[in-house]
């Protein structure tokens, strides 16, 4: 009996499962739409100024003098402040300045002189070639006649015209040889003799001179002749092919040497002074200044923030690796400061950083994002949501 009651309860149990399942497979299952993924690349980003830096001083010292405040706009090279012990340095600065003058013009004389030597030995080549060319023709002469043929003859003519001169001389005082000393007429005679006489040995040695030849002596002096002039041409030769390369190489290395050293001598003077002096490197915002006159500052310790803000970015934190291939360079970007979401704008992606930054285990890179304006109440830092659609 107990056997069929549990029979019967395990049969009606397979039908009331059969039912059941039947009952279900009837039921129309709910259809769940498709959830279409954001296409969009969606990053975190930070508004900054366009450039910024922090400036501290290149050396140790005593703060002389703070020359702006914090907020002010400075240009750039404006000094922002100074430290003390810049007179003995300034000093030194323009000794630096003045040896480096006087060695430039040091060269600059060595240079002038050295073409003016050239020319100058030119010049002397030119006259020693001259003297030595005359020189060679003197001694060329001794070995031919002394005079042409023309020349004996007009010697010999003007010779026996001299000679006719005593002939008729001799006659006129023969007449009056007979008068006394002191009578005029034999007086003049005698002289007229006499200088008839001396024309006539000149002209006999004039002749004489043209048909010899050249003695000894003469044959010497003019050796000698030669050979100095031959010595001082070729000492004007040298002087003109040592010369014409340019400035001796020893002297123009000596020179340039010392204004090489005049003016690291000069570099490390301004290098000195410049460490006493913080200059702003652009013109910009001194955003922050951390300095005080009196108060001593350490070499390296930032004590100034200065920004260019004459323009704005936005410089993303986390593009990764997987969005970054979807990204370009010119792409447009929805902008929404997270303290001003009801002031969206759009920007310009102007640049993407080629080297990654590990942030939080992921590969990140920065890319910068150029703004047209910045809505009312922006300031630097704030954090951004930038939105960049791919293909646009």
């Amino acid at each position: 009996m107990i056997l069929r009651k549990l029979a019967f309860i395990s049969l009606f149990g397979c039908l009331l499962l059969s039912a059941c399942a039947s009952a279900q497979a009837e039921t129309p299952t709910a259809v769940q739409p498709a959830v279409i993924a954001d296409p969009a690349v969606i990053v975190k980003g930070r508004l900054v100024p366009v450039r910024s830096v922090e400036l501290g001083f290149t050396t140790n010292g005593q703060v002389a003098e703070v020359l702006v405040a914090e907020g002010e706009k400075v240009t750039e090279g404006q000094p922002i402040a100074l430290l003390s012990g810049s007179q003995p340095r300034q000093a030194e600065v323009a000794r630096a300045k003045q040896e480096a003058l006087l060695a430039q013009q040091a060269l600059d004389d060595f240079q002038r002189q050295s073409g003016l030597a050239y020319a100058q030995a030119l010049q002397d080549q030119n006259t020693a070639q001259k003297a030595f060319e005359d020189a060679q023709k003197a001694r060329d002469r001794l070995d031919r006649p002394r005079a042409s043929t023309e020349t004996i003859q007009s010697a010999e003519a003007n010779y026996y015209l001299a000679q006719a001169a005593v002939d008729d001389a001799e006659g006129a005082f023969n007449r009056v040889s007979g008068a006394l000393e002191t009578d005029v007429a034999r007086a003049n005679a005698l002289a007229n003799l006499a200088n008839a006489k001396k024309a006539r040995d000149k002209a006999l040695v004039n002749l004489n001179w043209y048909k010899g030849h050249a003695g000894e002596k003469e044959y010497t002096e003019a050796d000698a002749n030669l050979a100095v002039a031959e010595a001082e041409l070729e000492l004007a030769n040298q002087d003109v092919e040592r010369l014409k390369s340019g400035p001796d190489a020893d002297l123009l290395a000596a020179a340039q040497a010392r204004i090489a050293t005049a003016q690291a001598a000069l570099a490390s003077a301004e290098y000195d002074l410049a460490g006493l002096e913080l200059r702003a490197p652009f013109a910009g915002l001194v955003a922050r200044l951390e300095l005080e006159a009196g108060e001593f500052a350490v070499a390296g310790n930032p004590v100034v923030t200065l920004a260019d803000v004459s323009s704005w970015v936005i410089e993303t934190e986390d593009l990764n690796e997987t969005d970054v291939v979807e990204v370009k360079v010119g792409q447009a970007a929805a902008i929404t400061l997270d303290a001003l979401p009801e002031k969206p704008f759009q920007g310009k992606i102007e640049s993407i950083a080629q080297v990654y930054e590990p942030r939080q285990g992921d590969i990140t890179y920065t890319a910068t994002i150029s703004l047209p304006a910045l809505p009312a109440g922006a300031r630097w830092g704030m954090t951004a949501e930038v939105r960049i659609e791919p293909g646009k």
